[in-house]
């Protein structure tokens, strides 16, 4: 996926990580890492963001 974002191209995060978030909210459970992570990505692809490491700040859960 690092290497997608790296290339310009679209990521597996919906199928991934995407579908974690989107699982586990079907059966009442948070999975905001997963759902944080697939924003981040998202906005990546669509240029909103720069990609840097950096944005993993923003999964901090507390």
């Amino acid at each position: 996926m690092g290497q997608d974002m790296q290339k310009g191209r679209r990521t597996e995060i919906d199928f991934l990580n995407g579908f974690v978030a989107r699982e586990g909210e079907k059966v009442g459970l948070s999975c905001r890492a997963n759902a944080v992570l697939t924003d981040i990505v998202k906005r990546v692809e669509r240029n909103e963001l720069k990609a840097d490491a950096r944005h993993i700040t923003e999964l901090r859960l507390n």
